[in-house]
C-alpha cells in the first residue's frame, strides 16, 4: 500500500467519533511520524486525550501512558517507582519502567505546567533525545509522540520557558462550534475504539523506512524564497511599538525542526518536494501567544503569494503611469460599462468585489477567471497593508492528505 494510501485510510477509521478535532488528530499523526511533541490548548472536555488515544492505535503493538499532573505529582508516577529489592539487594537505584513512559508509544501528559522541575528536567531528555537515564543504565524510548495539554499557557518566569519551546506543533482545541455536529456527538452511542486493519497500521520497521526517507525530501529555492518572507513578516512585527519581540522569536532550531515537518508531510502525501500546501503547517508551528495567532495566519497566507504580489505591484505602477496619458472620455467609458457587473476591474489584474463587508477587496483576475461552479478551488484571503485591501488569491493543490493536514 502506499504511503499516502495508508495514512489517509488510518485518518479515517481514527477520526470516527471525533467531531471538529480531525484536523487535530492529524497534525498528530504528523507530528509522531516527524518525532516530534504537540500541546493542545484548550478547556477540559474537548476531546484531548481522546486524539492521544486514538493516535496509539495507528501504531503495531503501541502501547500508551496517560497521567494528570498536579503540583504533588513525582517522578516515580511518571517514569515507575523504584525497585526496592534492586536497592536492597544489589545496591542499584534503578526504577520499574514497565507500563509508564519510558516503555510508551504515545503518551498524554495533561495539565502540562504542573510538572515539578525534577519531571521537567527528565521530560526535556526524553523528548530531546528520546532516552531515559534509569539508574547506570540509559533506555532508548520507543515514543513516537508525546502530547501534552492545559488550558493555559506556561507562566512566564518560571522555568518553563525550555519545555515550552520543545512542543513543535501547537493548537487550541475548542468546543464543538457546529449546532448539528454537537447533536450529532451528544446523540452517539458509546462505542469502542475503531479496529484498524493491519495493512494501515504503522509496523516499527516501517517507521524507521520512513525516517530516512523523509529526510531525502527536496527543499526548493522557491519554498525557502517563501520562508524568507514570513521570516521578514514576523521580524517586521517584532519592530512595532507595544510589541514583545518574543512573542514572534523563532530559534534556528525550531526552524530547522519546521523544515522537517514540511518534509514530513511532503512524504505522507506521497511528494517527494516539500510544495506550498506544507507551508501552511506553520501557521501550527509559529505562535507562541494565542493573541499573535491571527498575525501568524496573516504573515504565512501572504507569504504564498509575495513574489507574485511584487511582480504585480511593478506591473501595476507601469500601468498606472500609461493610464494616466489615456483621455479621460476613454476612462469613463470603461468605467460606466463595469457599473453594470459585480466586479471593477482594477489595474487589469484584480476585480475589486462591491459590497464586500470589511471593506476593500481585490480578486487576482488570473483566478477568477479558472474558477468553475463544477470544481471549487481552495484560496486564502488576507490583508495587504501596501494596497489597504484584503486580497483573495486561489491555491492549487491536489495531495489527498493536505485536507487532512491543514
Amino acid at each position: 500500500m502506499k504511503v499516502e494510501s495508508q495514512i489517509k485510510s488510518l485518518l479515517n477509521v481514527l477520526s470516527q467519533g471525533i467531531y471538529e478535532k480531525e484536523h487535530i488528530l492529524a497534525m498528530a499523526l504528523l507530528s509522531a511520524i516527524a518525532g516530534e511533541s504537540i500541546f493542545l490548548l484548550g478547556p477540559p472536555g474537548t476531546a484531548k486525550s481522546l486524539v492521544a488515544r486514538r493516535l496509539k492505535l495507528a501504531f503495531k503493538e503501541g502501547k500508551a501512558f496517560e497521567y494528570l499532573m498536579s503540583r504533588f505529582s513525582t517522578p516515580d508516577e511518571i517514569f515507575g517507582p523504584v525497585s526496592i529489592s534492586l536497592l536492597k539487594n544489589e545496591d542499584r537505584y534503578e526504577r520499574v519502567v514497565d507500563g509508564f513512559l519510558p516503555t510508551a508509544t504515545i503518551v498524554f501528559l495533561d495539565e502540562i505546567w504542573k510538572a515539578s522541575p525534577s519531571i521537567q528536567n527528565a521530560l526535556l531528555t526524553a523528548i530531546n533525545e528520546r532516552v531515559f537515564q534509569n539508574g547506570r543504565d540509559t533506555i532508548q524510548l520507543p515514543m513516537k509522540g508525546l502530547i501534552a495539554a492545559s488550558n493555559e499557557l506556561p507562566a512566564e518566569d518560571e522555568g518553563l520557558e525550555a519545555l515550552w519551546d520543545r512542543f513543535l506543533v501547537r493548537m487550541v482545541s475548542n468546543c464543538i462550534q457546529n449546532e448539528a455536529t454537537f447533536y450529532k456527538m451528544v446523540r452517539q452511542q458509546k462505542s469502542e475504539d475503531p479496529l484498524l486493519p493491519d495493512n494501515c497500521l504503522i509496523t516499527e520497521e516501517q517507521y524507521q523506512s520512513w525516517k530516512h526517507e523523509i529526510e531525502t525530501i527536496c527543499i526548493p529555492d522557491e519554498i525557502c524564497s517563501v520562508i524568507t518572507a514570513v521570516r521578514r513578516g514576523l521580524k517586521d512585527e517584532m519592530k512595532k511599538e507595544d510589541v514583545n519581540e518574543m512573542d514572534y522569536y523563532i530559534s534556528d532550531r525550531r526552524w530547522k525542526k519546521c523544515f522537517h515537518l514540511m518534509q514530513t508531510s511532503a512524504f505522507l502525501n506521497g511528494r517527494k518536494t516539500v510544495d506550498m500546501s506544507d507551508i501552511l503547517i506553520l501557521i501550527h508551528c509559529l505562535w507562541n501567544n494565542t493573541e499573535t495567532i491571527p498575525t501568524i495566519i496573516d504573515a504565512v497566507c501572504k507569504s504564498l503569494t509575495s513574489d507574485i504580489d511584487k511582480k504585480l505591484d511593478k506591473f501595476e505602477k507601469e500601468i498606472e503611469q500609461a493610464l494616466k496619458q489615456k483621455s479621460s472620455s476613454v476612462s469613463k467609458e470603461t468605467s460606466e460599462k463595469n457599473q453594470t457587473t459585480m466586479y471593477t476591474l482594477i489595474h487589469f489584474f484584480y476585480y475589486s468585489i462591491r459590497d464586500f463587508p470589511d471593506g476593500k477587496c481585490l480578486f487576482y483576475k488570473a483566478d477568477y477567471d479558472h474558477l468553475s461552479i463544477d470544481k471549487p478551488i481552495d484560496g486564502i484571503i488576507y490583508y495587504d497593508e501596501s494596497k489597504k485591501s484584503w486580497i483573495v488569491h486561489a491555491i492549487y493543490t491536489g495531495a489527498p492528505f493536505d485536507n487532512n493536514i491543514h
